[in-house]
């Protein structure tokens, strides 16, 4: 009866433990990060008389429910979502930037200065259509100096941004580190620190919205985390992840405080490495490819034209400054018009054939390699169009991916309300049952004693 006694007693412990651990995941059912626990029973054996009859039920552990494959797929998920969602935000301000349509748009103030030196040859003579010229040139060169310094200062504000990104991605890969200690001390005293493990699961899938993360657990439940293939997190240390900008060579690195350089980063800081090493350097040398051609293909015609004067030789643009930062109107041009060369010959005012050779460049097909200025200038504004419409549809899929891996996750580790109050149901009716058995023996005891 002694065995019997024992029985009832686990029994009635582990329906205890049991309910436990359903009122904890009844409680935490709307909790974000919580994960699905289980009372994991296993019977304990004994033997008497030669016999196995076992001696009850023993809570063994309480594990969590979780798949870590899936887990690891979702946190892959999370890092391209980030990643196509930074490169749209930049390409977005990129596109209203170079955007086609309004009167200050690139295209358009090439279109207006081409144009502005065919009024002129209809009359060359005229110092109003000169102006007219030299209003033109200005509105372009200072459009071309507004835009180069837009690209500037999206690249210092992406600078910005990823000091506080790194920031982030620093305080998160400590935590883990700290979270890491607290599950091995569970670990080793056999009880599990379910809690540090939720937590931790949090700080791994907000890292990889900022970096590509791989994840691998050791037998004491630590987490060794790496990005792109260095290993940032080891037991219970993190190393610090330190930026380094080159703004002369437009370089973007990651490098840890041990030195290493991180490569293949992924997710948000993947997206701002790219973009300030590689887009916005690709725009700022296009914009003054397009720059530095109106300069040089301008003035390898007006340098042989005659102005009203009967000067030749005169550069219309500053050949020194060729860029779009820097392009500019050659200064004793800017401060007299008549030098302005409109003719092809000594004395001959009336003519205007360097004016309509310059304007004919507006039709140029090798202007800029094998585009006209236009063609050129609009060509930058739509692959940004092209660049946003590709990265949509890639960060829609991905979303659409990431959702589908949620939902099998919350299958797994999801409390359900309805199988949880069935448990619940099935473990107090055990706990009834373990207790009966208990009462079964004191009334046995009873006639036992009754008998003496």
């Amino acid at each position: 009866m002694r065995e019997l006694l024992e029985i009832g007693k686990r029994g009635m412990f582990a329906g205890q433990r049991s309910l436990d651990v359903i009122g904890q995941n009844i409680a935490n059912a709307a909790t974000p990060g919580y994960t699905r626990q289980r009372a994991d029973l296993v019977p304990l054996d004994y033997k008497s008389n030669g016999m196995s009859i076992g001696l009850g039920v023993n809570v063994a552990q309480v594990t969590q429910l979780r798949d870590s494959i899936i887990d690891a797929q979702v946190r892959q998920k999370e890092g391209e979502v980030g990643e196509f969602n930074e490169k749209i935000k930049v390409y977005e301000q990129l596109e209203v930037l170079f955007a086609s349509g309004a009167d200050n748009d690139l295209d358009k103030l090439i279109t207006s200065f081409f144009n502005s030196f065919s009024e002129l040859s209809n009359n060359p003579e005229s110092l109003a259509l000169r102006e007219n010229v030299l209003f033109s040139a200005q509105n372009l060169t200072t459009r071309f100096g507004e835009l180069s310094t837009s690209l500037d200062e999206i690249q210092n504000s992406l600078v910005k941004d990823s000091t506080m990104v790194i920031d982030e991605v620093n305080r998160l890969t400590a935590d883990i580190a700290r979270l890491n200690v607290a599950i091995a001390n569970g670990a080793s005293t056999g009880q599990p620190d379910n809690y540090s493990l939720d937590l931790r699961n949090q700080r791994l899938n907000d890292l990889a919205q900022y970096v590509d993360v791989n994840v691998i657990y050791d037998s004491t439940g630590m987490a060794e985390v790496r990005m792109g293939n260095i290993v940032v997190v080891q037991s219970g240390k993190a190393s610090v992840v330190e930026p380094e900008f080159d703004s002369v060579n437009n370089v973007f690195r990651l490098r840890l405080n041990n030195g290493r350089t991180v490569k293949d980063v992924g997710g948000k800081l993947g997206a701002s490495v790219e973009v300030y090493s590689q887009v916005l350097p690709s725009f700022k040398e296009k914009l003054d490819s397009l720059a530095q051609n109106v300069v040089e293909k301008v003035n390898a015609l007006h340098v042989n034209g005659f102005d009203l004067n009967g000067n030749t030789g005169n550069e219309f643009f500053d050949s020194a400054n060729t860029t779009a930062s820097t392009i500019s109107i050659s200064s004793f041009l800017a401060n007299d018009v008549s030098r302005i060369a409109a003719s092809d010959t000594a004395g001959a005012n009336g003519n205007s054939t360097v004016a309509r050779n310059i304007f004919g460049l507006i039709d140029s097909t090798s202007a800029v390699g094998d585009k006209s200025f236009i063609e050129y200038s609009l060509s930058i504004s739509s692959e940004t169009g092209f660049a946003l419409n590709n990265l949509r549809t890639r960060v829609e899929s991905a979303e659409s991916s990431k959702l589908m891996l949620e939902s099998q996750q919350e299958e797994i580790s999801g409390v359900n309300m309805d199988e949880e109050l069935a448990n619940m149901i099935k473990f107090q009716n055990a706990y009834q049952a373990s207790a009966r058995v208990i009462a079964t023996v004191q009334d046995m005891y009873d006639t036992v004693l009754s008998l003496i």
